[in-house]
This record gives structure tokens, C-alpha cells and sequence, in this order.
């Protein structure tokens, strides 16, 4: 009898056990599946191509969760830019989306950083998962008149010049009937330097792709044919000479001939170009 009682004692001694240990396993079975949950919550930008500095956009971004847009997180954004660094909060919506003020103030390449800080109850466990991208934001400059090598200038409506890394310098636009080409200058070029410029085809054109030379030297662009009537060339920018600056030259087939007879048309056409440069820049398809 005794030893029965003894058995008896121990197996539940052993039930108590096994039961303790099915409990604390269910525990942190929850605990890891919680955890795997906060663990998949990740923060997608999604940025325009390009921003201009000085202008206020909404960016926007969607937070995931198993690849489904998710409601009721928080949002660190993290914006570097060329001249300091700055944090912004948001929470994601009911359809998981979330958007935050920015106001790009110098152009540059800026690195956004978004983390997420999970739903308030997960806090303590959050793993904060983040996405990081670059994005360029271009200075717009404003070119109001037109030059013939060695001879009159003539005003014209501001036509829009986008730069990064680097700045239009306040030299005119010059044309070379001879060459039917338009020099420019840019100034602080950097390593990364680019431009993008809209052209009437009233000043230059050609039945194929216009060239386009930095420095002497060839350089590969993109080109957009705008509904408006003006080409778009994007171009990088090199400093072939150590000092700072890059001359472009854009060769045609055609460039504006004697100018008063064309002064209205190519008002009326650089106008049209400069609208056409502002939707090419945020992203409007053409």
C-alpha cells in the first residue's frame, strides 16, 4: 500500500511537471509568433524620381505585414540631407498607408530612412525593421535670355534648367549659328552632377537625337519628346578641367535663325517648354 501511494504521489509529481512544461512551451510558442508578427512589419517609401528644392511634397509610403497593408503602426522617418538631419512620425491608416510633410531646402542626394516602431502593444517586443533609399532633389534655374556668338541678345520667357551637384552659372545661353549648337556653363560641379533641360524646337532641333557634349567630350543622355513641342534632355555632368565647372554643348541639325524674326515664337515656345520641364520633373509621364 505504501508503494502504491508513492506511485501514485510521483505520477502526480510527473503529471504537474509535464503539464508546467506544456504550459511554459505554449508560452513561448505565443511569444515567438508574436514576435515573428512584429518582425515582419516593414515600412515601403514610395518616392518620386526626382523633387525640386524649395517645393513641398506629401511623401508617401504603405506599411506591410506579411506583404499586406497593415493599420496602426508607427512610422520613424528619417530624412539625411545635405545639410543636417531630421525625424518625422506618422501612423499607418486603415488601408496601411501613411504620409509625411517634406520640404527638400537645398538640392543634393538625400538618404530616407523609415522604421517601423510596430502597433503601441507590440512595443516592447518590436524589432524595428527599416527601409532605406536615395532620393535627388534638383535646383530649378531660370534662363530669360538667348545670345548669338559675338552679337544681340534677346529676352525670352524663362526657360527652366534643373541641376544636381552642381548649379547653372549666370552666363547666357549662347547660339552658334555656324555649329547650330547652344553653349552653357555649370559651376560646383561634383561627382554626381547632372542637369535636365527642356528646348523649344523653335531654338534647336534635329530629325534624330540632338548631341550633346560636356567639356569636349560626348556623353550619353536620355531624351523626352514632350506633347508641348520641346525636347528634354538629361545629362550627367563631368569637370574635364579641375576647376569646378562643366561647358555643355547641344548640337542639332537647326538652330534659331536671325532673331527678330523669331522673337514671338520663341517666347511663346519657351514658355511651353518651361511647363513641360515641371511636369517631366515630378514624374508625368509624356
Amino acid at each position: 500500500m505504501g508503494n502504491s501511494d508513492s506511485a501514485g504521489k510521483g505520477n502526480g509529481m510527473i503529471s504537474s511537471v509535464q503539464l508546467l512544461i506544456s504550459l511554459s512551451a505554449l508560452l513561448i510558442l505565443m511569444h515567438a509568433m508574436d514576435a515573428y508578427a512584429t518582425h515582419t512589419s516593414v515600412p515601403v517609401i514610395e518616392p518620386l524620381e526626382r523633387y525640386i528644392a524649395g517645393k513641398a511634397y506629401d511623401l508617401r509610403g504603405v506599411m506591410l505585414y506579411n506583404g499586406q497593408p497593415t493599420s496602426d503602426i508607427l512610422v520613424e522617418v528619417r530624412i539625411d540631407t545635405p545639410y543636417g538631419s531630421y525625424t518625422e512620425y506618422a501612423r499607418s491608416a486603415g488601408d496601411g498607408r501613411f504620409t509625411i510633410g517634406f520640404k527638400p531646402m537645398a538640392q543634393g542626394y538625400y538618404t530616407i530612412t523609415a522604421t517601423s516602431h510596430c502597433r503601441d502593444v507590440h512595443r516592447n517586443i518590436c524589432t524595428y525593421q527599416s527601409t532605406m533609399l536615395e532620393v535627388a532633389v534638383y535646383e530649378e534655374a531660370s534662363v530669360d535670355r538667348l545670345c548669338l556668338v559675338g552679337g544681340e541678345c534677346i529676352s525670352i520667357y524663362p526657360l527652366t534648367v534643373m541641376s544636381i551637384d552642381s548649379r547653372l552659372s549666370g552666363e547666357p545661353i549662347t547660339v552658334d549659328g555656324s555649329n547650330r549648337s547652344l553653349t552653357m556653363m555649370f559651376v560646383d560641379v561634383g561627382d554626381r552632377a547632372g542637369a535636365i533641360l527642356a528646348l523649344p524646337r523653335e531654338v534647336i532641333d534635329s530629325p534624330g537625337r540632338l548631341a550633346v557634349m560636356v567639356d569636349g567630350v560626348v556623353v550619353e543622355h536620355r531624351e523626352h519628346q514632350d506633347s508641348a513641342g520641346a525636347r528634354i534632355l538629361e545629362f550627367p555632368l563631368r569637370d574635364g578641367g579641375d576647376d569646378g565647372s562643366a561647358v555643355v554643348e547641344i548640337s542639332g541639325t537647326y538652330v534659331i535663325p536671325e532673331f527678330p524674326l523669331t522673337i514671338v515664337s520663341v517666347f511663346a515656345s519657351s514658355l511651353l517648354a518651361s511647363l513641360a520641364i515641371r511636369r517631366f520633373i515630378v514624374g508625368v509621364e509624356h
